[in-house]
């Protein structure tokens, strides 16, 4: 049996791990808060007149949460593990939860693996292969997306680079694309188009979220193609579990972007950190689906 130490060192290491996220998103928000006049802030983030907008990012979010439950559930049957809708959608924002819970993003995954592993009995390396390809293919979204926005971004460079930039970086999403679904058993030609379309709805529908944010504050509707192309670019970044739940990166990123941009970082700021609201309040009702009861069951 482990002794008492080594239990009591592991159960530290597990602390520590759990802590580390919420310090690095701590740090990131004060450099965030030192670059920006926090008086300015406060003018743009509380605007209760504006509420409609708040409510359809909102609205935004979850049917782009949804999009993603489907694309999950596409990935199960197509592996031969059968779950219903509903607790799809349950399973989905129990995961939301626990990434706020337990912050660095992974812990979500992991529950859903072992949710379904026990309640399914589906094989944990085919379930973890699963959770890799859905979120390769979001990610491969988000570079396809950023690369058809990037010529209108206003990017200081020549046009004729910025296309082929562009460009190449579409091809190069295409084919990683290509060779990903090629290795998923059983993806037709006809599974991988409802796939990406679906893999679109989520990030497009993200995006709109965004854009109802900046709406929120006021922001012309010209000034918005910049904000969504770093919006994209602090979506990739938050991919890696290094922070809670993206704050302090997507904030971070609107900061160095808006610079390269030459554009106000501000309101990008104050919708990036709305987002993460939007997120919390979004993952809220996903703890009851984490009760014993509520847990999804075996289908038939």
């Amino acid at each position: 049996m482990p002794s008492n130490s080594k239990l009591l060192s592991d159960a530290a290491r597990r602390r520590a791990t759990a802590a580390a996220p919420l310090l690095i998103s701590a740090m990131l928000i004060g450099a965030v808060a030192t670059q920006l006049d926090l008086t300015q802030v406060a003018a743009l983030a509380l605007r209760p007149h504006a509420l409609a907008w708040m409510t359809l990012a909102l609205l935004l979010f979850n049917l782009s949460r949804l999009a993603g439950a489907r694309r999950l559930h596409l990935l199960l049957a197509q592996a031969g593990i059968r779950i219903g809708h509903w607790d799809n959608l349950r399973l989905t924002y129990a995961a939301m939860f626990l990434n706020l819970l337990l912050p660095g993003g992974i812990s979500g995954d992991g529950y859903k693996i072992a949710v379904l592993a026990r309640r399914c009995g589906a094989p944990v390396a085919t379930l973890f292969g699963i959770t890799v390809a859905d979120r390769l293919s979001g990610l491969l979204v988000l570079l396809a997306m950023l690369s058809l926005l990037l010529p209108f971004a206003g990017l200081p460079w020549a046009a004729m680079q910025v296309w082929a930039f562009g460009g190449a970086l579409l091809l190069a999403v295409l084919l990683a694309t290509r060779l990903l679904h090629a290795r998923l058993p059983g993806m037709t030609r006809p599974r991988a188009t409802v796939f990406l379309a679906l893999g679109a709805a989520v990030q497009g529908l993200q995006l709109a979220c965004m854009a109802a944010l900046l709406a929120y504050q006021q922001v012309p509707p010209a000034r918005w193609l910049g904000y969504l192309a770093l919006f994209l670019v602090s979506s990739i970044l938050t991919v890696l579990p290094l922070s809670w739940g993206g704050l302090g990166v997507r904030e971070l990123s609107f900061i160095a972007g808006a610079r390269l941009l030459d554009c106000d970082p501000l309101p990008g700021v104050v919708a990036a950190s709305a987002f993460f609201l939007v997120t919390v309040v979004s993952a809220l009702p996903g703890a009851a689906f984490l009760l014993p009861a509520a847990a999804p069951g075996r289908q038939p």
